[in-house]
């Protein structure tokens, strides 16, 4: 989506869906979780984390209009934003991120 885009990400994005706000949630609480698998030498956390997340944003991606939009820097940003939990979540674990898909 961001190589589509003709725009930068942008800041400022206001969540206005029920989607978009679990988003945010979730997001947020990438520190809390990391520090607790981390305490508690389990993985796991992290992996069923990244799950929801990639489960959340797949439902963004499929009911929300990016390219194009209102908003499109704003989401722009929220998607990095997405996108870069994911992957340092994935480093946690190990797993290698593909530059491209």
């Amino acid at each position: 989506i961001l190589r589509k885009s003709s725009l930068s990400p942008g800041l400022g994005f206001v969540p206005r869906t029920e989607t978009e706000k679990k988003i945010v949630k979730l997001i947020s609480k990438f520190p809390d979780i990391v520090l607790r698998a981390g305490e508690e030498n389990k993985p796991s956390y992290i992996a069923n984390y990244l799950l929801d997340v990639c489960a959340a944003f797949n439902k963004f991606y499929h009911e929300t209009k990016i390219i194009g939009s209102d908003d499109e820097e704003g989401k722009l940003g929220f998607i990095k934003s997405v996108g870069i939990v994911i992957e340092v979540g994935l480093y946690l674990l190990g797993i290698g991120v593909p530059d491209k898909m």
